[in-house]
């Protein structure tokens, strides 16, 4: 429906269900509203008080997965059918890990085995990708908020292993990473 321009971008994505190929374009039509610098000149004039009743804060946790400081009522979770699809396509993915043991190494059947896993990740991917773009976007719309903070968490400190212990003798003590392995796989599968 229009005409076609040399893209400004192209981004080829490789996954287990296929190739996905998207082009961006620049259109010197459009332009932002306002600058970084128009922004900060018109955030300036309004007391600090102001601008403190028109920022939100944003934390984000395992048992609910976002939460802002606007109220108790402002929490923002997957579906109960999404989570009941995830945990059914983890079971699934549990039974073709099982099923893929049995099989002869790089035969056929192997192959098939490891598509329908790579495929399983999928559902879950999705749902994460479309949640946090459905909550950014009922957060920015909102026109009382001027602006959003959000913590700057490090989740690969998160989720670091338990360094080992060792005794005296070098055997290997408990050092938690049992239990913190449940915690590691919650905040990975947050988003």
């Amino acid at each position: 429906h229009n005409k076609f321009q040399n893209p400004a971008l192209i981004w080829i994505i490789c996954s287990s269900t296929g190739l996905k190929v998207s082009f961006s374009f620049d259109d010197p039509s459009i332009k932002f509203p306002e600058t970084q610098q128009e922004i900060a000149d018109r955030l300036k004039q309004h007391s600090i008080e102001k601008l403190q009743s028109h920022l939100i804060g944003i934390d984000r946790g395992v048992a609910r997965t976002v939460q802002t400081s606007i109220s108790e009522n402002s929490v923002y979770h997957y579906s109960e059918t999404q989570l009941e699809r995830m945990r059914r396509k983890e079971i699934g993915r549990l039974r073709h890990q099982r099923r893929l043991a049995r099989k002869e190494k790089n035969s056929s059947n192997s192959r098939k085995i490891k598509t329908k896993i790579a495929k399983s990740y999928l559902y879950a991917r999705n749902v994460r990708k479309d949640f946090a773009h459905q909550t950014s976007h009922r957060l920015v719309e909102d026109p009382c908020v001027w602006g959003i903070i959000a913590e700057d968490l490090k989740i690969t400190h998160l989720t670091k292993r338990c360094s080992p212990k060792y005794d005296k003798n070098g055997v290997p003590l408990p050092n938690g990473q049992n239990a913190k392995s449940g915690l590691n796989k919650k905040i990975q599968s947050r988003g």
